[in-house]
Parts: C-alpha cells; structure tokens; sequence
C-alpha cells in the first residue's frame, strides 16, 4: 500500500456518513479494475460478485442515510461508482450511456436500492423481515423499469 492510499484512508474515516462509504467504494472498484482489464480477464459471474462488494460498501447503512439519494449531487457521487463497476461488467466501453450499461450489466441503480433498504428497515418492525423484504423489491423493480 503507497502512501496516499494510506492518507486516502486516514480521510475517509474522518468524513460524515455516505460521503466516506463513496470514497472507500471509488477506492476498491479501483484496486478491483487495475485486475480486471474491459476484454479480458475474470468471466462475467466473478464480476458480478465484484459489484456485490461495492455495492456492500456504497450501501453501508443505507437504512439511516436513504433520504439522502433524493439529493441529485449525492445520488450523482454514488452512481459514479455504480457506474464504472457496470461497465466493467458489461465490457462496455466508458462511452456508453449510464442508464444501457446498467441495464445490460443487469445492475439496478444504487438510489433505488438505497431507498428500497430504508424502506424495508422501516417496515421490519410492522410485518417481519421475510414479508417487509418482498414488497419494496417489486415497487423497486417498477420503479427502475419505468
């Protein structure tokens, strides 16, 4: 590890809420995309899992801070790194609308899987976990497919 990762990670633990869980997540798709060249490289599947784990990252807490995703700039931060990780997946060159890639990668964008995790915690308490989860899923998938 250099320095300025090391500095990068000093940062991002002084930082507030979703800002630091942006940058911890830029920071891994970067390390994750220095071994994962665009026509080359793991097969579609380990890429995929790859994304799970910034999506881990991005959604850290997701249930306290979702509101926050109706905030263009801080929706726009976390859709950057969304993003780049789709493309991977994709093998999609960095030209390609945000909205194709994530469509062809099958990625569902990280705002609505934010607000769906809000609202899933928010109903946990009225109707149990196994019932709160399956509702908000569908209302995300109209939500996206709109």
């Amino acid at each position: 590890m250099t320095d300025g990762d090391q500095r990068r990670g000093q940062v991002s633990r002084c930082l507030p809420g979703y800002e630091a869980d942006v940058l911890v997540a830029h920071q891994a798709r970067r390390r994750q995309g220095s071994f994962m060249a665009n026509t080359r490289g793991p097969k579609q599947k380990t890429r995929q899992l790859l994304m799970t784990v910034t999506h881990s990252i991005l959604l850290y807490g997701a249930e306290i801070w979702g509101g926050a995703m109706e905030v263009k700039k801080y929706r726009q931060a976390m859709l950057s790194v969304q993003r780049r990780g789709a493309l991977r997946i994709a093998c999609a060159y960095r030209t390609v609308p945000e909205s194709a890639v994530l469509v062809i990668a099958g990625v569902i964008p990280i705002d609505l899987l934010a607000l769906e995790r809000k609202s899933v915690y928010e109903r946990i308490m009225e109707l149990g976990r196994a019932r709160a989860s399956k509702e908000p899923r569908n209302v995300t998938m109209d939500d996206w497919q709109t």
